[in-house]
């Protein structure tokens, strides 16, 4: 005879298999949610690489619209977990040997046995150009304060980073760093191709061997143009011919130093700095003239006082000028003074480069060999 069950028996089946089967839809929602996250994070990442990569540019105006808001108020769940790095851009003959010492002064982790530079190459970070290396820099080390004393990579995220940028005088900066490579020259002589003086040649010792600095007009003549413009451009602009940078990679030149979250200027540092110093928490220095001793700058009239055959190119340094407006523009609009921002003192002389500076027929960002600089 079959014994049937009992319905009894069929009750507790059927709850035994209802209640596997919310047991498998449980762990399938779960499932589902960690799937999810996990591709939420990957296009997060993706669309974090494709912005810094790919950004927009619009070239209907030579200068695009300035973002007045302060970078260092923008939070992410990285800076909330760790502060971000200040990310220092030293440019050359600019006071960068001094923001480097209030650094250190204002107990930053730095290395200051390099000039706060963290690669033997003078570049930041990661030791190479690209978004996950300055990530993985950021996450994985102690500093606090790192400096880049050559021209920028390409790669560059303000999540990870407060980008700070002392800016000068473009023809103050290179009257300055000819200067300093005479102040350092261990020898020289009168050229005898003139008496005077401006034209003398000096020596500089450099890697056992005495190198010619030739002349202030020849030196200047065989500097890449428009120094910083180049420097915060990075990459893009480093093979760039002399005078024939783009419209287009001034207007990118322009939005990265607006995603700067300080800039100070030479030329007024004292009340540039106090305003820096004030937003990052830093202590003033007690000598504060020693921190803006050279203020004052260099006369760049002293390159225009050359003999007319031999005066100042208005090319070399007509975009660094115009940078340096822009970021004056966005300077006084957080102190809500009266701008008025989108165009400079000689826009005239900005157009004239992009149209006629190609003309020139420049080779290479020296249109030569390069002076030793």
């Amino acid at each position: 005879m079959i014994k049937w069950p009992s319905s009894k028996n069929n009750d507790e089946r059927q709850a035994m298999s209802y209640i596997h089967r919310r047991l498998i839809a449980v762990f399938l929602t779960v499932q589902c949610f960690v799937v999810i996250q996990l591709l939420t994070y990957m296009q997060l990442d993706s669309t974090l690489l494709e912005n810094s990569s790919n950004r927009q540019l619009s070239s209907s105006h030579p200068f695009p619209s300035l973002r007045t808001d302060d970078a260092t108020i923008v939070t992410s769940q990285h800076s909330a977990n760790k502060q971000k790095i200040m990310y220092f851009l030293h440019i050359h003959k600019s006071g960068g040997h001094s923001i480097c010492l209030q650094a250190q002064e204002n107990k930053m982790i730095g290395d200051y046995n390099n000039v706060c530079n963290v690669q033997k190459d003078q570049h930041c970070c990661g030791g190479e150009d690209s978004l996950q290396a300055q990530i993985e820099f950021a996450k994985n080390t102690n500093f606090t304060f790192v400096a880049a004393e050559r021209e920028m990579y390409d790669a560059m995220t303000t999540e990870y980073y407060d980008y700070v940028v002392v800016l000068r005088d473009s023809k103050s900066r290179y009257q300055s760093h000819w200067k300093h490579l005479v102040s350092n020259a261990n020898t020289y002589s009168v050229s005898p191709y003139t008496g005077d003086k401006v034209h003398d040649r000096f020596m500089i010792p450099m890697h056992g061997v005495r190198y010619s600095v030739g002349n202030r007009t020849k030196w200047w003549q065989s500097q890449p143009d428009n120094y910083n413009v180049r420097m915060i451009c990075g990459t893009k602009c480093l093979e760039v011919p002399k005078f024939q940078i783009t419209r287009k990679l001034f207007i990118y030149t322009l939005q990265r130093l607006d995603d700067f979250a300080h800039v100070m200027f030479l030329e007024d540092m004292q009340r540039s700095f106090n305003l820096f110093a004030k937003n990052v928490g830093w202590k003033n220095p007690a000598n504060s003239s020693q921190l803006h001793q050279n203020a004052k700058g260099d006369n760049p009239s002293k390159f225009d006082s050359l003999p007319v055959e031999n005066a100042w190119d208005p090319f070399m340094s007509v975009l660094d000028d115009a940078l340096y407006d822009h970021a004056r523009q966005k300077y006084q609009a957080r102190l809500s003074e009266n701008v008025s921002f989108g165009s400079v003192a000689d826009q005239a002389l900005v157009n004239d480069y992009f149209d006629n500076g190609p003309g020139r027929m420049c080779q290479n960002p020296c249109c030569g060999e390069c002076s030793i600089w």
